[in-house]
């Protein structure tokens, strides 16, 4: 007699947790930002997690950890720093901050780690820096040169530091794979994955850290 019936779910499949949220994002840099980099990010971080866990090596967790944590607490101190910087020059000029945008995109998104949840805040508070460099362009306060040197800037630090985190994720794995966890790995992260649609861009800050040590092991 079979005492359990399941109606619902995958057999397969682990259960996780997970945080929906919605996040709205106004300017055109911001949404290039998440297209471009936050589904791989979300991976890469994932991996990263889970990969340190079934290794079970506290000391890399620990460094991982902080490598992650020194690229987002710098990117977001940064942020601040020119929010303030963008804020005191409108009241200079007695100017609104908050323009109205043509195309807000609204993302349902799914937040399986708490980094995954720190970028998508940083992305947030990017959106809210880059309208202000819109409105002081807008009431001729900057620029052209300076409004798209600006926006240029923030975009490229936003997939920079995704870039960085998502090289982080081959280096844990490939330590993982040095180690003779090759099998552990595959079995709790899936297979290594070629990166042939990755934004070019994101791909080149992925790469950053490895071809800076082989810059240096030249010079040594």
């Amino acid at each position: 007699m079979a005492l359990m019936k399941q109606v619902d779910g995958d057999r397969k499949a682990k259960s996780a947790p997970v945080i929906k949220q919605e996040l709205s994002l106004s300017s055109l840099s911001a949404q290039k930002v998440m297209s471009r980099s936050f589904e791989k990010l979300a991976e890469s971080l994932f991996q990263i997690s889970v990969i340190l866990r079934a290794v079970g090596e506290r000391e890399h967790v620990d460094n991982a950890e902080d490598i992650i944590n020194e690229h987002f607490e710098t990117a977001s101190k940064d942020i601040d720093a020119k929010i303030d910087q963008m804020k005191q020059l409108a009241e200079q000029h007695g100017v609104s901050i908050s323009p109205d945008y043509t195309n807000q995109v609204k993302y349902e998104l799914e937040i399986n780690t708490p980094h995954l949840a720190q970028f998508i805040g940083l992305v947030g508070r990017m959106d809210d820096l880059v309208s202000m460099i819109d409105s002081l362009w807008l009431h001729s306060i900057l620029d052209n040169r300076q409004a798209s040197n600006a926006r240029f800037e923030w975009s490229r630090r936003m997939i920079n530091v995704a870039g960085r985190i998502i090289g982080l994720s081959r280096k844990v794995r490939k330590e993982a794979y040095n180690s003779g966890q090759k099998e552990l790995v595959e079995k709790v992260a899936g297979e290594e994955v070629a990166d042939v649609d990755m934004d070019p861009e994101l791909k080149k800050a992925s790469e950053t850290e490895e071809k800076e040590k082989k810059l240096k092991k030249k010079a040594a």
